[in-house]
């Protein structure tokens, strides 16, 4: 499993780089309508799920990287292990995005994805 954890990480900086383009414009302040914090805009009832740091430290750019990549590596992970491959870049963006439905992603998800992956692509 640390191969697969390993080998899904060799492209995470650019795939971070880009989530964090599609989801706030790179802006460590942004709060979204949802109540979405950091960068990432991660829900705050995962945020508490994944650190004991408050909320207030999700404009920190070191600590809201490392909860994002603890929470998309467990999603990866358990992709992984249900389909027995690493994911695309279309599917880690679906991961993040709408992880219930990466295997049958909506139009606006699949929007979401291409956006993601033109962001990939500009690099």
């Amino acid at each position: 499993m640390f191969c697969v954890l390993f080998a899904a990480s060799c492209s995470a900086t650019d795939r971070f780089e880009a989530l964090s383009q599609l989801e706030s414009g790179n802006d460590d302040f942004t709060m979204g309508k949802a109540g979405e914090v950091s960068r990432f805009q991660i829900m705050p009832d995962i945020w508490r799920l994944n650190t004991s740091l408050p909320i207030s430290r999700s404009t920190n750019y070191d600590a809201s990287k490392f909860i994002a990549g603890k929470i998309q590596g467990e999603r990866v992970r358990d992709f992984a292990l249900h389909h027995n491959r690493l994911p695309t870049d279309r599917e880690w963006a679906l991961l993040w995005h709408c992880p219930g439905r990466v295997d049958r992603p909506t139009k606006g998800d699949a929007d979401y994805a291409q956006r993601f992956i033109n962001l990939l692509n500009r690099k």
